[in-house]
């Protein structure tokens, strides 16, 4: 393994996936800023002669919600690349084994990948779009910084925020200019951004989704939620769910707190369930111990219930046992792939030969998310953001529907809607249609 510690090249260096077909993605650097706080002047980037087509949009202000149409968008991508870690012509088997790799950067790097491979295919599309990556090192005055520099303020569209975290600097800069923030990992904010578009719906999200194509089917089933008493993660699902129900579905569920309860005094296992002949329990906990254990005191019920899970159950196994060998468990999904499977076998090919690596979520995420946007922008779509199937796209796992979270002063973001079904099926889960 070579030891690339000493080709770290974080220069000051900025350049466009453009739409010159000389250009290649794969070779891409990604912009890093000096992080000495003693220099007085913000430093000047080495920049490749900008093509003419470029030149044409150096002084063009941001898209306003009244403009249909231009003649090319720029694209900003903000994440923690770390690239003072990580070479520029970064591949995963390539990297020295002392560099300590993040979540944050992991997912980045991932992300990127699937990036430079959507850029490659939507080349052949369109000439219309410049991809800007630059590195925000995961930090708020690192990100303040980017925005005083070139490219901005000619940024159409900016893709930004890691796991549950998005600057508030990207808030604030995507208001003031009237542009869209494409978040790949950031799920929901607190405040108010009404530009703010959250690709990854929440778990919260995803269960609510579950919920209202579980009741559509069974409006007269008694619903449970079992919360799991020794995690605050599982207290907080409970809470808001239980809302959700009152709110928006006019359900009024039961909370058993206490499973316990499930076991009489010689140990034997009783039924919990009100008489009815359909019950729909949710348990509301991510660790498989508490799931397992919880699962076979319900499947002792006369009727076995329809059980409802979190995404996290899609890696549990040994769900079913003697009492119930077809459980009828339910949990909620984000891929929604509608490619073949000669399509996703080429992807596959196509991406271990460039990278030595299997492709994973966030590759995904970075393919779906950026032909999603490149497609937008194309059409001239970004100020009524549309969906992935009007756009006449066909994902390789992220479908794109977003709709307004509101809070009590009106629309906060918008989340991803689209949210699948998963049904445990001869000892795994699988995709099916309610």
């Amino acid at each position: 393994m070579k030891n690339w510690s000493s080709l770290v090249l974080f220069s000051l260096i900025l350049a466009a996936c453009s739409s010159s077909k000389s250009t290649s993605t794969t070779n891409t650097p990604i912009y890093h800023p000096k992080q000495t706080q003693e220099e007085k002047t913000p430093p000047v980037a080495t920049v490749p002669e900008t093509p003419a087509k470029e030149k044409e949009v150096e002084e063009v202000v941001p898209v306003k919600k009244d403009v249909v149409s231009k003649g090319s968008y720029n694209i900003a991508v903000l994440l923690p690349f770390m690239t003072d870690k990580i070479p520029l012509n970064y591949t995963p088997y390539q990297i020295d084994v002392n560099v300590d790799l993040s979540p944050e950067m992991t997912q980045s790097l991932d992300f990127y990948m699937g990036l430079k491979m959507a850029a490659d295919d939507f080349r052949n599309k369109s000439n219309k779009i410049n991809i800007f990556i630059l590195d925000d090192a995961n930090a708020d005055y690192q990100t303040k910084k980017l925005l005083s520099e070139r490219p901005f303020p000619d940024i159409d569209v900016i893709v930004s925020g890691s796991t549950n975290r998005i600057s508030k600097e990207i808030l604030k800069y995507s208001t003031e200019k009237n542009i869209p923030v494409f978040s790949p990992f950031t799920t929901e904010i607190s405040q108010t951004a009404e530009n703010f578009y959250a690709a990854l719906p929440g778990v919260s999200h995803q269960t609510e989704q579950l919920f209202v194509k579980i009741q559509h089917l069974y409006p007269e089933a008694h619903i449970q939620i079992i919360q799991d008493n020794n995690d605050d993660s599982s207290a907080i699902i409970v809470k808001s769910i239980e809302r959700f129900l009152k709110n928006e579905l006019n359900v009024k569920p039961e909370i058993i707190r206490n499973t316990q309860s499930i076991v009489n005094e010689n140990g034997e296992t009783i039924s919990f369930f009100q008489p009815t002949a359909t019950n729909i329990v949710f348990i509301a906990s991510d660790k498989e111990s508490f799931v397992k254990s919880t699962l076979a005191k319900l499947y002792g019920s006369p009727f076995p219930p329809y059980i409802l899970g979190l995404p996290s159950w899609s890696g549990f196994r040994g769900l079913e046992n003697e009492a119930q060998p077809n459980p009828s468990i339910y949990i909620p999904t984000i891929q929604l792939a509608t490619k073949t499977k000669a399509e996703k076998e080429g992807f596959s090919s196509r991406f271990a030969e460039d990278y030595q690596m299997e492709e994973n979520s966030n590759v995904y995420m970075g393919y779906d998310l950026m032909n999603f946007i490149m497609t937008t922008a194309d059409k001239g779509r970004l100020s009524d953001v549309t969906t992935s199937v009007q756009l006449g796209l066909k994902p390789y796992y992220y479908n794109f529907d977003f709709i307004p979270v509101s809070n009590q002063n009106g629309i906060q973001f918008f989340t991803n809607s689209q949210v699948g079904v998963l049904k445990y099926e001869k000892g795994k889960f699988n995709i099916v249609k309610l």
